[in-house]
């Protein structure tokens, strides 16, 4: 009958897995390399904030956030692909 937010019990949709879990702490671990307002701007993207919206919290105008978002990305990408360098080679 209400649809009211918070009448009815909250049921979670999707229950994740082991490995899903893992994979959501290593993205969050990943977010401390960056400075906070890099890291803030790149969990905003990956909710889905508007551009607009990023801008008006960092401050900052929407080529610089898209700049800083990219950089932000490339950063993590390297750091990733340099320890699974290590890793390759401790293996060997």
């Amino acid at each position: 009958m209400y649809s009211a937010y918070g009448y009815n019990d909250v049921q979670m949709r999707v229950i994740p897995n082991a490995g899903e879990i893992q994979r959501m702490e290593d993205c969050i671990q990943w977010l401390l390399w960056l400075s906070p307002d890099d890291a803030k701007i790149v969990w905003m993207r990956a909710e889905g904030c508007r551009w607009k919206q990023v801008c008006w919290r960092i401050g900052v105008v929407r080529s610089t956030a898209h700049r800083r978002w990219a950089a932000a990305l490339l950063t993590v990408a390297k750091r990733i692909e340099r320890e699974h360098g290590r890793r390759k080679a401790k293996k060997l």
